[in-house]
Formats: structure tokens, C-alpha cells, sequence
């Protein structure tokens, strides 16, 4: 599945955010803690609400990034069964910065289209956050 968002924000902002851990929980509505385990590794906790009930857990993800190229690769494996991977192209047009995501859901499980529908609520509120940052 791929997605665009639009943003007033500059390429280079919005790249930072996505890849710098201790900018990206900053902005992202589930996500309240990322740990650094070292060369591009963190340990992510999340918390997802089903109705009223909330559900925490944590997994492992590595980031890669390009800033040249204006590249996000996040590679997610939750619950040891299920691998998700983002990936972010970023580009400026005239007015306004360009994102489009791509993820790639791999999992045993028939769990594709909520995880799907999980996705595009939760990034379009982190987009709408990054686009309240002041800078």
C-alpha cells in the first residue's frame, strides 16, 4: 500500500523526523518511548487502544536513511511474527514538501487489512504533528 502526504515543512525537516528516533517519538500518536540499541537499532513502545481497552507492547526496529537521496527505510518486527517495512521518499515541489510511504506487511497471520487501517490513521495524525512543529 502506498500513501501521500503533503507538508509545508522543508525536505531536510521532515527527513530528520522520520529518521532521528528522538524526533520520530515526538510526533507519532502511539509511540511513547524508543530506546537506541546501537548501529541504527531501537526497541519501539507502543501503545494502540482497541474501544477502551489499551494494549502496550514493544518490538525491535532499524532505521536506514539517506539524506542525499531523501530516503526513510523502518523495518518493524512485531510480536516475533509479523515484519513491517516503511519506506519514505520525500521531495519538494513548489510549494510544499512531498511523502510518499510505502508499506509492506509480511505476516502468518490474517492480519493485513486492519494493520492497514491501523497505518493510515496513525500516520495521518503524525503527519498532521510534524506539520504543527515549529521550525
Amino acid at each position: 500500500m502506498t500513501w501521500h502526504f503533503k507538508t509545508t515543512k522543508s525536505p531536510e525537516l521532515v527527513v530528520k523526523y522520520l529518521s532521528e528516533m528522538d524526533h520520530f517519538v515526538t510526533i507519532h500518536p502511539v509511540i511513547f518511548k524508543i530506546e537506541p540499541k546501537g548501529d541504527h537499532q531501537y526497541l519501539v513502545h507502543e501503545t494502540l487502544k482497541f474501544g477502551f481497552i489499551p494494549i502496550s507492547f514493544t518490538y525491535p526496529v532499524v532505521v536506514q536513511s539517506d539524506a542525499k537521496a531523501m530516503t526513510v527505510s523502518i523495518r518493524a518486527t512485531v510480536k516475533k511474527i509479523t515484519q513491517v517495512d516503511l519506506h519514505f521518499k520525500i521531495s519538494r515541489r513548489n510549494d510544499f514538501t512531498e511523502i510518499e510511504e510505502s508499506i509492506f506487511i509480511k505476516s502468518p497471520l490474517p492480519l493485513k487489512f486492519v494493520m492497514e487501517r491501523i497505518f493510515k490513521t496513525q500516520h495521518t495524525k503524525l503527519f498532521e504533528n510534524l506539520e504543527e512543529i515549529k521550525g
